[in-house]
């Protein structure tokens, strides 16, 4: 795993360094610039706002689990407790009981895990469309040569060449 993203990173910074030296023989000097989508989806107006609203749905989903599992619990004390002056067939009734609650926790986890999924997908899926159109708009308007986003293929970068905090401001400002 480390090895390929390694590789991959020696690979983009190859490519990079193809493309500049290219680049550069017919447009003159280049510039570069790296942002961190990660940071601009999650800290602009629109991101802060559906993160908002997923954990308002995750706080909601947890809250009807955590319910469920008290139940749970609740029987497995039962159980325990009094296993010893019941009846077999009671035991057995209890354990059934037991076992399908336990097995409609885990439905249920996972149909909120799903449910979380599609949110987030549902969410941020338009801030990414806005923010593909404006790292354009922002590059052509700016004259970047590159704009590279740094988490995927950048190992170190100045800072001085880090465009995140200017394309949040501009995101903001489309949003409005």
């Amino acid at each position: 795993m480390v090895f390929r993203k390694y590789s991959l990173c020696v690979f983009v910074s190859l490519l990079v360094l193809s493309l500049t030296s290219a680049y550069a023989a017919d447009k003159g000097p280049i510039k570069l610039g790296v942002a961190d989508i990660q940071k601009i989806i999650t800290k602009s107006q629109q991101g802060i706002a559906a993160n908002k609203r997923i954990e308002a749905k995750q706080k909601e989903l947890r809250a009807a689990l955590e319910i469920q599992q008290k139940e749970i619990e609740v029987l497995k004390d039962e159980i325990e407790k009094k296993s010893t002056v019941w009846t077999q067939e009671k035991k057995d009734e209890k354990i059934v009981e037991f076992n399908k609650l336990r097995r409609d926790l885990k439905t249920k986890t996972d149909d909120a895990r799903l449910e979380m999924k599609r949110l987030q997908e549902k969410e941020f899926q338009p801030i990414i469309k806005m923010l593909e159109g404006t790292l354009v708009e922002y590059g052509a308007k700016n004259k970047f040569s590159f704009i590279l986003d740094s988490r995927t293929s950048v190992l170190y970068v100045d800072p001085a060449y880090d465009v995140s905090d200017d394309l949040i401001e501009v995101l903001n400002q489309k949003a409005k």
